[in-house]
């Protein structure tokens, strides 16, 4: 059967796509006390239908939201994932006083950190998607996280995990990397997608779901990969195919996707991802300052190396980030005890690494605060996902 060949497939624009950055709010450092979590705040699930989940999705058209409301009602985390937007717009009032203000991985959950390999070769275990980070109320950032744990099915104490995140916020616990087991060889990680995705030196139709696009909109995708690799340090790189992916999942459900098989030094998939507005944006507490993605890069990961590939372009009058497929996802609930508790543990390290510096005094009464409300959250909003879900699905 023949592939269809589109033309201009671009996202609605809308109010949402960012352009130029600003500088933050001040953020707040002082640390008082949180108080009791203010589920009364919440909104009532039966508001949060999906006409509410698709007025946060203006980017996209109606049919595309009625494909990621479908994908979405798969599980409760599923819901809680595919609408990050809608989560800062159910949880905006119940911030706690105490809560600092700064800079937030956005759409933290237990699926969003993983492998991506650095411009030395070498794999850096990370928060690796950028699309909804920026500045907010930490207490919102670790919530999210700690809400997709009580989701995951597994039968984990999520407790545990809560505080271990106060402890390190306070310095008596240590935080703890990914150990050496995990950590993946990016040969031949590359090696195993290029076989996966490709043949003979063209994407494989058969394999993806792939689609042709429309010659001039290639070349325009080719020009601007070449124009990201040669700031990348990545050489003067041959474009041999160009193609429309129809990934499916996530909060990026319906934005524009186009793959480039691209040849320098060595071989790699390249994505160009439409982005949209942050959904760290929702709250208006703050837009991060100067080129965004450059400086979350060196906020979250220490700088421009820790990637060998990620950055923005913008072409067609729309945004876009340009990155590497070739990477290693984690997906812990499909890990053993064990390795699950191991990747837990690295994962709380990275959020309380980046919330750290905006907690410069830190006590034993304030611990105690953040894990009651840390813990009883967790579970109101958890429990508000899965009343939504039922009432959805």
């Amino acid at each position: 059967m023949k592939k269809k060949l589109y033309l201009l497939p671009l996202a609605t624009t809308s109010a949402f796509l960012h352009t130029s950055c600003t500088p933050p709010k001040e953020t707040k450092t002082a640390v008082a006390s949180w108080g009791d979590f203010a589920a009364k705040k919440l909104p009532d699930s039966d508001s949060l239908d999906k006409k509410f989940f698709a007025s946060m999705a203006p980017e996209i058209s109606q049919s595309t939201f009625d494909a990621r409301w479908k994908n979405s009602l798969d599980t409760p985390l599923s819901l809680l994932r595919s609408h990050v937007r809608a989560y800062y717009a159910i949880t905006q009032k119940i911030v706690p006083t105490g809560s600092p203000i700064g800079y937030c991985f956005g759409d933290a959950h237990l699926a969003n950190f993983g492998f991506i390999e650095a411009k030395n070769g070498s794999a850096n275990f990370l928060y690796n998607d950028l699309d909804d980070s920026g500045i907010c109320p930490v207490a919102l950032d670790a919530l999210r996280y700690f809400t997709s744990l009580r989701l995951s099915g597994t039968d984990d104490d999520v407790k545990k995990y809560i505080s271990l995140y106060s402890k390190m916020l306070s310095g008596s616990e240590q935080f703890r990397a990914i150990p050496k087991s995990f950590i993946p060889n990016f040969q031949a990680v590359r090696e195993e997608t290029l076989k996966k995705e490709t043949k003979q030196n063209k994407f494989d139709r058969g394999a993806g779901d792939f689609h042709d696009v429309d010659p001039n909109i290639a070349t325009t995708v080719a020009q601007a990969v070449a124009v990201v690799l040669t700031q990348e340090s990545q050489g003067q790189p041959q474009i041999q195919d160009v193609v429309l992916s129809r990934e499916q999942g996530g909060g990026s459900f319906g934005l524009t996707r186009y793959w480039a098989l691209v040849q320098t030094n060595q071989a790699d998939i390249i994505e160009i991802k439409q982005t949209a507005e942050p959904a760290t944006s929702y709250g208006k507490w703050g837009i991060v300052p100067g080129e965004r993605l450059e400086t979350l890069k060196q906020i979250f990961w220490g700088g421009d190396d820790a990637a060998r590939v990620y950055r923005d372009a913008n072409f067609n009058g729309l945004s876009w980030v340009v990155r590497s497929r070739v990477k290693v996802s984690m997906d812990p609930t499909k890990l053993k005890s064990d390795d699950r508790d191991n990747v837990y543990q690295s994962e709380v390290s990275l959020l309380a690494k980046l919330h750290k510096p905006m907690y410069p005094s830190f006590s034993h009464d304030n611990a105690k605060d953040i894990e009651a409300w840390l813990d009883d959250g967790s579970k109101q909003i958890a429990k508000l996902y899965q009343d939504v879900f039922k009432k959805q699905k």
